[in-house]
């Protein structure tokens, strides 16, 4: 499931759901796109309406910080946490 948070599409997982669901993900199919992004990245992408169209291209936009979070859980999501990408690609990497 995904939350909109100001037009991007957030993946409402942790870091341990996230590894459980690309590695069946890349079972099935051959290429995943994954985007680690902050609120930076998604008030920017509202400026500017290229990375707006790659952000919502990804299969995969990861609350790399914690406001993207609250704003999630605001909307009604239990479960989001954040997904800090150097812990995230150390958790992938030891799978």
């Amino acid at each position: 499931m995904k939350k909109n948070v100001q037009g991007i599409p957030i993946s409402d997982l942790n870091i341990s759901s996230f590894i459980n669901e690309i590695l069946d993900d890349f079972n099935r199919i051959n290429n995943v796109c994954v985007s680690l992004t902050g609120a930076h990245g998604i008030i920017n992408s509202r400026k500017d309406k290229d990375f707006y169209n790659i952000l919502n291209s990804f299969d995969y936009n990861l609350p790399d910080g914690q406001p993207s979070v609250w704003i999630a859980k605001l909307k009604g999501e239990k479960k989001i946490q954040r997904c800090f990408g150097p812990f995230v690609f150390k958790n992938y990497a030891c799978n």
